[in-house]
C-alpha cells in the first residue's frame, strides 16, 4: 500500500496531484507543516528526515517531489504522466528539476527571508528580490505554455501538476496574475480535471484558485 504524507497548500501539492492522477490506490495523511508536525516524534518515526512530501512504499520511504513524481509515473505507465519520447521526457524532467531547485526557492525567499539570515535589516531586500525572481519565473512558465494547452504541448504531464503549486502560491500571496493570461488559462484547465479538483478540494484551495482564474 502507498501512503502519501503531504502538507496542505505546500509544495507537496505536486506529488498529491501526480498520485491522484495516476489512478494508483493510496492513502493520504495531512501533515501540518506550519504547526511543525513534520518535526514530531510520531512523524520522524515514519519519515526520519522530517521531509514533506513523503511516500511510503511497502515499508520504504521516498522523499522529494521529483523522485515521488518519477516513481508514480513509472508505477502507473498507462496514466502517461511523462512523455514517451526520450528527449521530451528529459525536457520534462529538466523542468521538474527547475521547478524544485529555482522556482520554489524564489518563492521561499519572497515569503520567508528569515531562512537566509537572522539580520532583520536584510529581510525586506531579500523578500523584494525573491518576489522579482518569482515573477520572472512565472513569466518563463508563461512562455513554456505557448506551445500548447499543457507545459509539454498537447500532453498533460507531471510538469502541469508542479506548475499548479506556483499558481496556488501566487494566488495565496495576492500577486497580480493579469499579465500572465496563459498561466491563468492553464490553471483554469487544471481545475476542470476531476483528479486535480479533488486534490484542491481536500487541500482547501479550490475556491481561491477558481476566483484567481476568472
Amino acid at each position: 500500500m502507498l501512503r502519501l504524507y503531504y502538507g496542505p497548500n505546500a509544495c507537496s501539492l505536486a506529488s498529491h496531484i501526480a498520485i491522484e492522477e495516476s489512478g494508483l490506490a493510496f492513502e493520504r495523511t495531512a501533515i501540518s507543516i506550519f504547526d511543525g508536525e513534520q518535526k514530531s516524534p510520531a512523524y520522524l518515526a515514519r519519515v526520519p528526515t522530517g521531509k514533506v512530501p513523503a511516500l511510503e512504499i511497502d515499508g520504504h520511504v521516498l522523499t522529494e517531489n521529483v523522485a515521488i513524481q518519477a516513481y508514480v509515473a513509472a508505477a502507473a505507465p498507462s496514466a502517461r504522466l511523462m512523455p514517451d519520447d526520450p528527449l521530451s521526457a528529459a525536457v520534462a524532467l529538466s523542468r521538474l528539476a527547475w521547478f524544485s531547485n529555482s522556482v520554489h526557492i524564489s518563492f521561499r525567499h519572497m515569503m520567508r527571508p528569515m531562512v537566509l539570515t537572522s539580520e532583520e535589516a536584510a529581510h525586506a531586500g531579500i523578500a523584494a528580490r525573491g518576489k522579482e525572481d518569482f515573477l520572472d519565473n512565472l513569466r518563463r512558465i508563461e512562455v513554456m505554455l505557448e506551445d500548447g494547452p499543457w507545459l509539454m504541448g498537447d500532453q498533460f504531464t507531471l510538469c502541469d501538476g508542479y506548475a499548479m503549486v506556483f499558481f496556488n502560491w501566487a494566488s495565496f500571496a495576492g500577486l497580480d496574475l493579469s499579465p500572465l493570461p496563459a498561466l491563468r488559462r492553464h490553471a483554469a484547465r487544471m481545475i476542470e480535471r476531476p483528479a486535480v479538483a479533488r486534490v484542491l478540494t481536500i487541500e482547501g484551495s479550490l475556491d481561491r484558485i477558481a476566483d484567481a482564474v476568472r
